[in-house]
């Protein structure tokens, strides 16, 4: 009985399977007009400061966007928990022409942030974006979670007369990483603890930089929203972890630096222009990862007249109170 079962499904599923891929064979058929193509595609990761690729390894979602000559979306592809390693391709199928591959991936999570509409052969790149939620004027917290996208060279799939056989090609995207965690630390001098505890301050963070299109860059012309801290407590530091999206001059990046018990601002300039790339060993399209420490210290013995005496960036110091910026 079981053999019997088991030839059947031989000739139910094996022999079709196999007739259809003889007719795709150009020495034996010269038809090949409803043969398969496609494209595969990998990912790897490489920033113009790495010498070699890595690979971000197994992500949450992977979202993989085709786009023909015309930048019109054709097709998309969503992954939960791919492995992307060295070996990981995904086969996209498309009639031929020429494409361009744009991916995100990460922990995308749809309560976090929002995809822009996808209408295929409607859609463009410049249609498709993705926003980090927001509650009020705050974006909501991204908390540990990283997040990559990058787009591949121009691959050219031909046409099964032009080439003769079915194409199957290969292409590959490079993930960028679009997250950056900072840690803001405020240490607060022997000379304001007797007045003033950590507590007593407030980190704050705002940027216009919470939405982007599928290239990674920043959409313009948004109001600044406020980036939401984890703060942590010493006997003589505030530690405050941000993490943002991605860093990019000119886009309202503001750092501020508040006494809570006056409402006084100690410190307020931009986080990257007045902070970051005063140290000359950041280059913020290869860092993802930055330390920046101020001292809180009193401006004359005993005058209560609280400033930042000193500022660093990864133990680079970028700033004293003696010397202008």
């Amino acid at each position: 009985m079981k053999l019997v079962r088991l030839r059947y499904i031989y000739l139910t599923f094996v022999l079709p399977l196999i007739m259809v891929l003889s007719s795709c064979d150009s020495l034996i058929f010269d038809d090949l007009s409803n043969c398969p193509q496609g494209v595969y595609v990998s990912f790897y990761s490489k920033t113009e400061c790495a010498q070699d690729s890595s690979y971000p390894g197994v992500v949450q979602d992977l979202y993989l966007f085709a786009f023909d000559s015309k930048d019109q979306l054709v097709a998309v592809d969503a992954r939960h928990n791919p492995n992307l390693s060295k070996d990981y391709e995904l086969l996209m199928y498309l009639k031929p022409g020429y494409y361009t591959f744009v991916a995100w991936a990460g922990n995308l999570d749809k309560n976090l942030f929002d995809l822009s509409d996808l209408r295929i052969n409607k859609s463009t790149k410049q249609d498709v974006y993705m926003t980090l939620k927001s509650k009020g004027a705050t974006v909501l917290n991204v908390g540990n979670r990283k997040v990559w996208s990058g787009s591949s060279p121009v691959a050219e799939l031909k046409s099964l007369k032009e080439k003769g056989s079915v194409d199957f090609i290969h292409t590959s995207v490079n993930l960028l990483e679009q997250t950056n965690r900072i840690n803001v630390e405020v240490e607060l001098h022997e000379s304001v603890l007797k007045d003033v505890k950590p507590q007593d301050f407030r980190v704050e963070i705002g940027s216009s930089n919470y939405s982007l299109n599928l290239d990674g860059s920043i959409r313009p012309n948004l109001p600044q929203l406020a980036y939401p801290s984890i703060d942590e407590f010493t006997t003589n530091k505030l530690i405050s972890k941000f993490v943002m999206l991605p860093l990019e001059y000119g886009r309202n990046n503001e750092i501020t630096i508040v006494n809570q018990k006056d409402g006084k601002v100690v410190w307020n300039g931009d986080l990257i222009g007045s902070i970051l790339l005063k140290n000359p060993n950041i280059n913020l399209n290869c860092l993802h990862d930055f330390n920046i420490k101020f001292v809180i210290k009193d401006k004359c013995l005993d005058c209560h007249s609280y400033v930042c005496w000193a500022i660093y960036i990864d133990d680079w110091q970028i700033h004293s109170y003696q010397t202008d910026l």
